[in-house]
């Protein structure tokens, strides 16, 4: 129907609407609305997030109706013209399309969620298929490239009307299975729920999987003006871009949430500081901009649906055209990690593909709640976190592309973080007090030592007098290493000492002591000892502070 066919030359004009594009976009970010991380604009765009278009021209086909029309159409044409079709072009876009009583079987008038099965799984598809990535020609108003530049459509982007908006059942109502009653039916079906539209989409990565040398691009339905079932909509369209492709190991498919995008000027869908922002946060759900008949949408809407658009689909192509689908393995930790709380450990990761930068998080719940710990970070392959300062068993870390977060990520097994030190605290009203034939605390006597330490576990206590007595016991033969740290510098005669193995109430014999006393760092062994109970006694003599903790540890 080359009636339709508007052309244009490609030259400066290309130029001069990209960097339109990009103006148009910046002159937004004041009103954004955003967790995303506010980053110079100025920066270089990374090669994970390339919104550069393609170097030479690519044949891109897009199913619709009147919403994809609209959208297509130049600029000034009508009151909804979104002049997609222009910044295709000039993004170096060969675009065709297919619009009503297209095709095959006129298979150009279904375009429902559920016929997406009869256009892609369908015992016809083949039929359909075939037409359609050969199909050349446009049925729709808007300007494209004057030249063919011969072959297939490698670009696939397919976009339901308003109506689908419209889903029954409730928003976290997970994917239908087989049979899936909505398979082949429209809208006004009755089985046009969350739950078995879910079940198409899933049916659809299947032809996918097996056709990896082409693009395909789902655009998601518009918003109705009637809030009945936004709260569905909502989720579903949330469903397509952040679990929809979950799992699925190729890079030929992608999502633009066309519906978030019209639902309030600061939900975002697009390119912005190095990463995908994906704002869903405003709004009820609803059209936020009617055109002139309150079911389209209107020119304003359609462009800001354009601007944030191309320079994704520009990022989608070039990720896919990467030959690679990025992805991102935990190394550290492991399962078997175990860490000391608020200590300084390294995360670490390996990268397959281009992602430049990263999100870590952590959680102790399976994800359920989250932590974060670093957002939008150079991706170097490893991270010093300081481990937060409450010791659990379930403590999980989850690395993530910046860019698609919700897409590609890894998360660790469940490791451990505990406590590595004890405090001793004392009774106050026996600080500074001491004597050389009573003793008035628990630990100033090895009946009364404090114990069994751990091994590697750090104890902390105050020298507030004369001795303080800790025990471990050995089960089988080990060798034993004693440290005391940060020992009060105004104990000038102080010093450690190892006695063992203990015979009934008896300490047993003298195994070691530090000398000569009175450093801040003492040390005992490493010593070869058989199993039994042993005592380590910490003497200040008469020379003590009340104002700074010391550190004992062994190991064994």
């Amino acid at each position: 129907m080359n009636s339709y066919h508007h052309t244009h030359s490609r030259s400066t004009v290309a130029l001069l609407s990209i960097a339109l594009l990009a103006l148009s976009a910046i002159s937004e970010l004041p009103r954004v609305v955003s967790s995303a991380a506010s980053l110079p604009l100025a920066r270089p765009l990374a090669q994970a997030i390339n919104p550069n278009p393609p170097a030479s021209p690519v044949k891109l086909i897009f199913i619709h109706h009147s919403c994809g029309e609209y959208w297509l159409e130049d600029v000034g044409s009508s009151d909804y013209s979104g002049g997609l079709g222009v910044a295709l072009r000039d993004n170096n876009y060969f675009v065709s399309d297919t619009n009503y009583g297209w095709g095959p079987d006129s298979i150009g008038d279904n375009t429902d969620i559920g016929h997406w099965w009869t256009w892609f799984r369908g015992p016809d598809s083949t039929t359909y298929l075939g037409a359609l990535y050969t199909e050349y020609d446009q049925h729709s108003w808007y300007s494209r490239l004057d030249t063919d530049p011969g072959g297939e459509n490698e670009i696939v982007m397919f976009k339901s009307c308003f109506p689908n908006s419209n889903l029954e059942g409730n928003p976290g109502d997970p994917p239908a299975t087989d049979p899936n009653p909505l398979r082949g039916q429209d809208v006004w079906s009755g089985y046009h729920t969350v739950a078995n539209a879910k079940g198409i989409y899933n049916d659809l990565l299947t032809y996918f999987a097996t056709r990896q040398e082409r693009l395909f691009i789902v655009i998601t339905a518009p918003p109705v003006t009637d809030d009945t079932y936004a709260a569905n909509a909502r989720a579903f369209n949330t469903w397509l871009v952040n679990d929809w492709l979950d799992g699925y190991p190729h890079s030929n498919v992608a999502v633009f949430d066309f519906y978030n995008v019209l639902t309030h000027p600061n939900n975002h869908h697009r390119v912005y500081s190095e990463s995908i922002q994906y704002v869903t946060s405003n709004g009820d759900g609803t059209l936020y901009y009617p055109g002139p008949d309150g079911s389209h949408p209107s020119a304003a809407g359609n462009q800001k649906a354009r601007n944030e658009f191309v320079p994704l689909l520009n990022v989608y192509y070039n990720r896919w055209k990467s030959g690679v689908a990025p992805s991102l393995t935990l190394t550290a930790p492991t399962g078997s990690t175990i860490w000391p709380i608020s200590s300084q450990q390294q995360i670490r990761w390996t990268t397959i593909g281009a992602i430049s930068h990263v999100n870590l998080d952590y959680s102790t719940d399976g994800f359920a709640t989250s932590h974060d710990i670093a957002t939008s970070v150079v991706n170097t392959g490893c991270y010093t976190w300081t481990t937060p300062a409450t010791p659990s068993t379930s403590v999980q870390v989850r690395v993530a592309d910046a860019a698609s977060p919700a897409t590609i990520y890894a998360t660790s097994a469940a490791f451990t973080l505990y406590v590595d030190h004890y405090y001793i605290y004392l009774p106050a009203v026996l600080r500074d007090y001491h004597t050389w034939d009573a003793y008035y605390e628990e630990n100033d006597h090895w009946l009364d030592a404090y114990g069994p330490l751990v091994s590697g576990k750090a104890y902390l206590a105050y020298p507030d007098d004369t001795d303080d007595y800790y025990c471990f016991v050995l089960s089988a033969p080990a060798t034993v290493t004693v440290s005391v740290a940060d020992f009060a510098p105004t104990s000038t005669n102080g010093t450690v000492m190892l006695y063992g193995p203990a015979v009934e109430n008896e300490r047993g014999n003298l195994i070691d002591y530090y000398g000569p006393p009175g450093d801040s760092s003492m040390s005992l062994g490493p010593h070869s000892l058989g199993p039994g109970k042993y005592y380590i006694r910490v003497n200040t003599a008469k020379g003590h502070s009340t104002t700074q903790l010391y550190r004992l540890t062994v190991t064994y």
